[in-house]
């Protein structure tokens, strides 16, 4: 089964969309890894902001 997804990336205040037609267990991998990649982003970006914290 195919689907077609739409990714959307906010560069310097612009939008592009990218659409690209997929499969469906494909996207589903890809959307979790990406979820897993922004979570742990997210983690890094708080420890970082912990860790500047302390050191100032």
């Amino acid at each position: 089964m195919e689907k077609e997804i739409k990714i959307r990336i906010n560069y310097n205040f612009k939008d592009f969309i990218l659409p690209f037609k997929i499969d469906t267990i494909l996207a589903l991998k890809t959307t979790l890894i990406l979820k897993l990649i922004s979570v742990s982003y997210r983690i890094f970006r708080s420890l970082l902001r912990l860790t500047l914290y302390i050191e100032f």
